[in-house]
């Protein structure tokens, strides 16, 4: 029994302690918080007056009497100072409520030493909507800013360039905190007001820049934005080792694909960027030149960069990167496309882009002519476009359909006679036909068709050219027949 009775007072007192101690702990951490807020509160005389503030005056009499008022801002902004009178603080900062203070106290106690301080700033609320995680109603005060309320609230989505906020008198301001947070411009980092509604809008593009800029990184951007902005503007310019003459631009929305610009050509405002751009811009000490061939190519023994995914014919447009050397022409760089041209690539009607000039090359003369005039020198960041031939094969002649069909890999003449209606039976015996290039050159009945193939199939039934003679053959005979009249009448 006394033992039990023991435990029971241990048990209590442990407790007892355990509480006091969590009490002092929480009040601890209460007043702690409590005097930061009021530091900072004196720190800033720019500090806007808040319902729920408490001023503390204190002042010296002629009589050398101490006196000390405490003054709470109420919900209409008033100060009631008891006997000396009711003071309106709205939309006065810290520095200004002193003045104010100082001077009511003077007018009642001329001669007086005032001291005005704040004991304790007052709370309110703001409201937070928008791309946030959840839509809250928050505590603050009239020092915390917008940075600081929005801080890991925020989506994955959220526009830190276009955040609007509503005033409690309905005046709406928009803020872009990139100038705080990169100028220090405090105008777009405004401390917040009670009743504050604050908009945070999803971004319209996020790009990522690296390489030789001056500020690698993510920045979003705003409406006109360009690729100049971005590099100039938000990347802080090009470092002393960009090799400016190669910036790459790897597009991922909507059309997957990789292009090159070389930005001492070509005007850096006109390039407009999309949701997700990743730019780069080379190193001097380990770019070395190349052009892009695209179009008509497969990859033969090259590496293909990008790939369109809508077939044309029976290819895909491709994107080759090739390596060159100061002075490489055409021909050096066709030298190295080993196995990339096929029966679509239209070599007559190449051309190379180059910044924003168009240059027509016939590679089929480059390839049979040495001195040929299309054999030019290549530049950095050119663009060899081999165009794709129209992928038909002509059927002509003794068919039920004649023109133009599409050309399908591996067939032969049969194939698309039959696409034709077949042989029209009542020109065409025993189906004959003959097969010729697109130059004219007669090729072999079996052979496998390619573009632009001209198939002719025979006009040889004796009844076609019946029905062809037939009207000249009747006409022929009734003149005879009339001549053979008159002669009898003239006899």
């Amino acid at each position: 029994m006394k033992k039990s009775l023991i435990l029971s007072i241990l048990l209590f007192v442990s407790l007892t302690v355990f509480s006091q101690s969590n009490v002092n702990s929480t009040e601890s951490i209460n007043k702690a918080a409590s005097n930061t807020a009021i530091t900072i509160a004196n720190q800033y005389p720019d500090y806007l007056a808040t319902p729920g503030d408490i001023y503390d005056i204190f002042f010296l009499t002629g009589g050398e009497r101490n006196q000390t008022l405490r003054g709470f801002v109420d919900s209409d902004y008033n100060i009631d100072l008891s006997f000396i009178g009711v003071v309106n603080v709205k939309g006065l900062i810290y520095s200004e409520v002193q003045n104010l203070l100082k001077e009511t106290i003077l007018d009642a106690y001329p001669g007086s030493i005032v001291n005005v301080i704040i004991a304790a700033p007052g709370k309110f609320r703001v409201y937070l909507l928008g791309e946030v995680n959840q839509a809250q109603i928050l505590d603050a005060m009239s020092l915390t800013t917008l940075a600081a309320i929005i801080s890991g609230k925020t989506t994955n989505y959220a526009s830190f360039r276009d955040i609007e906020i509503r005033s409690e008198d309905g005046s709406v301001k928009v803020y872009d905190l990139f100038q705080f947070t990169r100028y220090a411009n405090k105008k777009h980092n405004p401390f917040l007001k009670p009743n504050d509604v604050i908009t945070i809008r999803p971004y319209k593009r996020t790009v990522n820049i690296s390489g030789e800029v001056k500020r690698p990184g993510s920045y979003q951007l705003l409406d006109g934005d360009t690729l100049e902005t971005l590099i100039n503007i938000y990347a802080d310019g090009f470092t002393k080792l960009a090799q400016k003459s190669n910036i790459e631009i790897q597009r991922v929305v909507d059309k997957e694909e990789t292009f090159y610009l070389n930005g001492d050509k070509q005007d850096l405002r006109l390039v407009k960027l999309s949701d997700f751009d990743n730019i780069k811009v080379a190193n001097k000490m380990e770019y070395s030149s190349r052009v892009v061939i695209q179009g008509a190519v497969t990859h033969g023994n090259n590496e293909i960069i990008n790939s369109e995914t809508a077939k044309i014919g029976y290819t895909v447009s491709n994107k080759i990167p090739v390596t060159i050397v100061e002075g490489n022409r055409v021909s050096t760089v066709i030298g190295k496309m080993d196995g990339s041209f096929n029966l679509s690539s239209d070599l007559d009607n190449a051309f190379i882009l180059r910044g924003s000039d168009k240059i027509d090359i016939n590679i089929t003369d480059v390839l049979s002519n040495i001195n040929s005039e299309f054999d030019i020198v290549m530049e950095d960041a050119d663009i060899l476009v081999i165009p794709f031939k129209q992928l038909v094969v002509y059927v002509g002649g003794a068919v039920n359909s004649s023109g133009a069909v599409p050309f399908i890999e591996n067939r032969t003449a049969e194939y698309y006679i039959g696409l034709s209606g077949g042989p029209n039976r009542s020109e065409n015996l025993f189906g004959s036909y003959t097969v010729r290039d697109i130059n004219g050159k007669k090729l072999p009945k079996d052979t496998i068709i390619s573009p632009e193939n001209v198939i002719w199939v025979k006009r040889n039934h004796p009844m076609s050219y019946l029905d062809e003679y037939a009207t000249w053959l009747t006409t022929i005979a009734t003149l005879g027949v009339l001549g053979f009249q008159i002669a009898d009448y003239i006899q």
